[in-house]
């Protein structure tokens, strides 16, 4: 049952700038989940159109003194899960204030990625879970969080992204738990809110949520090797009464590399046949109809890294156990010619 607006103040709402700062974003989420099933005055003629419009003061507010008619995005006096889903509507409006972000130290829990693995490929979908906090540096208390990572599109897939929310020590999924991401791939940023709404701080520490995103099949036309970073640009989370959680977000990255098979960069003879790529233990050569005379290994930077000495003949095994991770070149000399591939040592 709304309550009647008779008499009412009236102030200003921007549908979907709930916490009021000017801004449609990521911490507008935990506004709504702070003043979960809260109800109040509804708003005369509520829409989701960017505009300002009046809306009835309630008799509550948030710590910082905004009225929580600014979270009941769509009006209808309730503060609740359809508030949610209506702030992508709006998704980076602004009006004539500014937005504030809290950030914390080492020394504070920390929100981190957690990769399945630290190496990929072009084509490769990276798996990573998102954690918060540790064995040795729990959270002691906390309502929910809502942060923002930028990523190079680069690296990324358009649309590849795919977060998920499921229940964890945070709370349950549906119960008490519940989440927002919103994914910008103009400006190349993964929003995520996730928060209780249960009016209960918890604690723990360990995976809130994980993370899928495909890369490209083809990075930049050409091989690369090195660090692609996720960097935080905004972290905050409360507890429910709104009191900060201080929380550390570093940089994380994975090391990214094209696979470019066995596809020749340069040679003038043909049926010569490399494989597997990727190589683990060792490279198999079959030169077919022609004869190997020489075989040899360089890095990315052309430093010979493997002289091979070797009997002459239409096949050789290359042993690139012993070799980091990473992009390489083979080059054969044949009784007919030259032939330069790429590799990737596993």
């Amino acid at each position: 049952m709304q309550c009647k607006n008779i008499g009412a103040k009236y102030t200003n709402v921007w549908p979907g700038d709930a916490n009021n700062n000017g801004l449609v974003e990521i911490t507008d989420f935990l506004n709504i989940c702070v003043g979960y099933d809260s109800m109040g005055p509804t708003r005369p003629s509520a829409s989701l159109t960017w505009s300002a419009q009046p809306s009835p003061v309630w008799r509550t507010s948030f710590s910082n003194g905004v009225n929580y008619n600014f979270a009941d995005v769509n009006g209808d006096g309730i503060i609740d899960y359809p508030d949610i889903e209506a702030i992508s509507l709006n998704w980076s409006e602004t009006h004539n204030k500014t937005g504030q972000s809290a950030q914390g130290n080492p020394a504070n829990p920390p929100l981190y990625l957690q990769f399945a693995k630290d190496t990929f490929k072009a084509g490769d979908t990276v798996q990573a879970n998102i954690m918060l906090g540790t064995s040795a540096n729990p959270i002691q208390s906390i309502y929910g969080l809502a942060f923002t990572l930028n990523f190079s599109s680069k690296f990324v897939d358009s649309g590849s992204v795919a977060v998920s929310v499921p229940s964890s020590w945070l709370g349950t999924a549906g119960t008490n738990l519940t989440s927002l991401v919103h994914t910008d791939y103009i400006n190349n940023q993964i929003a995520i809110g996730i928060s209780r709404y249960d009016h209960k701080d918890v604690s723990g520490y360990g995976q809130i949520a994980t993370m899928d995103i495909v890369m490209p099949d083809n990075i930049a036309g050409k091989t690369f090797t090195g660090s692609v970073m996720f960097k935080a640009i905004q972290v905050t989370a409360i507890q429910a009464d709104e009191t900060p959680v201080p929380i550390f977000m570093p940089e994380d990255s994975f090391t990214a590399f094209q696979v470019l098979g066995i596809s020749p960069i340069k040679n003038n003879v043909s049926g010569v046949n490399i494989y597997p790529n990727p190589a683990q233990d060792n490279l198999y050569i079959d030169a077919g109809n022609h004869v190997i005379i020489s075989a040899t290994v360089f890095d990315a930077l052309g430093n010979e890294v493997m002289p091979i000495l070797m009997k002459q003949g239409q096949t050789t095994i290359l042993p690139v156990n012993t070799l980091p991770q990473g992009v390489y070149m083979v080059r054969l000399i044949l009784d007919s010619g030259e032939y330069v591939t790429r590799f990737v040592k596993d």
